[in-house]
């Protein structure tokens, strides 16, 4: 392989690395803006804000200063050396967002979320509470519940009983979109059995998060 060819290579080479890293970004903002704490969520909107923000601040200013490089061997290996000091500065801020995040657990997992039922629902809801915690900031929430008429949310092409959510905010409005609980099941009578089952809750839009209040459940219309 020539040097040229090789050269040729090695820039496409960071210029992929370099798209990958911007379409896995989050957030929008500037860096900095702390959001104010959640009553149920505690920090944890702010964090994953502050983290997605940061990150994308990083990213962006590394291409800033490849983006004029000549395409040269001298310029290549300038464009490497840009790449590795971001790359050690973003291993540096997820080390530390990961960090944050575990110092959360302890006041997060196990804590109740306020929820409510439509009413009319086929299904009667007793608990629901945060029980993991992931290192990139998404949780699980556990709700028990007992379904009292499995025909209104049992698929048509499956042994699967649905039933969905929407999370309101404290003006008691719907926001980031419906979530949806799938409960499996193999049993011949339902009506009457008591089921748990696990719900990610994500944060592609964490400043959203700030004012959440809780969960609202319902069987589809």
């Amino acid at each position: 392989m020539t040097k040229q060819i090789k050269i040729l290579v090695a820039f496409a080479v960071l210029g992929l690395s370099a798209v990958m890293m911007a379409s896995c970004g989050g957030g929008s903002g500037s860096a900095g803006k702390k959001l104010a704490s959640n009553d149920i969520l505690g920090d944890l909107p702010n964090l994953i804000y502050q983290y997605n923000t940061q990150d994308d601040a990083l990213r962006t200013q590394a291409k800033e200063e490849q983006k004029n490089l000549p395409f040269t061997e001298n310029g290549l290996k300038k464009a490497k050396a840009i790449d590795e000091k971001y790359s050690a500065k973003r291993k540096t801020l997820k080390e530390k967002f990961v960090a944050d995040i575990e110092k959360l657990k302890s006041s997060l997992i196990g804590k109740n979320i306020p929820y409510e039922v439509e009413d009319g629902a086929p299904f009667e809801i007793t608990s629901c509470k945060i029980v993991k915690l992931f290192e990139n900031g998404g949780l699980h929430y556990e709700i028990e519940l007992k379904i009292t008429d499995a025909k209104v949310i049992k698929t048509n092409w499956s042994n699967e009983y649905w039933i969905y959510c929407d999370y309101i905010d404290k003006d008691g409005n719907k926001f980031d979109g419906s979530g949806c609980g799938v409960i499996m099941s193999k049993q011949e009578k339902v009506d009457g059995a008591t089921f748990t089952h696990q719900e990610p809750m994500s944060f592609s839009s964490p400043e959203n998060y700030v004012n959440f209040a809780k969960i609202r459940f319902f069987a589809k219309k």
